[in-house]
């Protein structure tokens, strides 16, 4: 009788998983959740891509120098993600997934915009520290958070994956977009745009539901 039942727990160890369609993801109200997730995820890879594109041109035309090669540039610039990422992870773990989210995202818009009206070489660079603290972060986590279980197992990386792939096309206009307000009109309207993106995805953010249990 034992041996029976051992044999059956073996060929059900042995049985491939059953496949789980794309179609899910669009099922009993996933669209919704789907959908959100992309937006959150493309608005913060274009933000992310507007300042990495024009931050050092910005730079360049407020100090007067080359920031792009500058090692001291350089350096904050890893420091401030590496600072971003530790920093996030410990919030996360006090706060919760969905309010660290909204935390940083509310401090990156305030702090893009506000750095606008830097002006010396040392507010500048701390301001640039700043930026890239609050602004590179991982957001898979609430991805896989806003989820179900076996959803998440099968395609925890699809709303990044879409999501990285519609930055090719948004990144690419939020460059276009900052350079338009830049050459028409000014630094701070520019940097209110991207401020702008971060408040989109904070809104998406606070309209999900975060699953807590596992």
């Amino acid at each position: 009788m034992n041996l029976h039942h051992g044999k059956n727990n073996v060929n059900n160890l042995l049985k491939k998983p059953k496949k789980i369609g794309i179609s899910e993801l669009f099922k009993e109200g996933r669209a919704t959740t789907t959908i959100k997730l992309t937006i959150m995820a493309t608005t913060q890879v274009a933000s992310y891509f507007g300042l990495m594109n024009w931050l050092p041109s910005i730079l360049q035309k407020k100090v007067g120098i080359s920031i792009s090669g500058s090692s001291i540039w350089m350096i904050a610039t890893i420091v401030g993600m590496s600072l971003g990422m530790l920093v996030f992870g410990q919030i996360m773990d006090k706060l919760g997934a969905k309010k660290a989210y909204a935390s940083f995202l509310i401090a990156s818009a305030l702090v893009v915009y506000l750095y606008s009206f830097a002006s010396s070489n040392l507010g500048i660079l701390i301001g640039g520290l700043l930026c890239w603290i609050l602004c590179k972060w991982d957001e898979s986590l609430v991805m896989e958070q806003s989820l179900e279980t076996f959803i998440r197992h099968a395609f925890a990386q699809l709303p990044i994956t879409l999501s990285l792939t519609l930055a090719v096309f948004v990144g690419g206009f939020s460059s276009v977009a900052i350079g338009f307000f830049l050459d028409n009109y000014s630094l701070t309207i520019a940097m209110l745009f991207l401020s702008g993106l971060y408040c989109v995805s904070l809104i998406t953010v606070l309209s999900l539901k975060i699953n807590t249990k596992e």
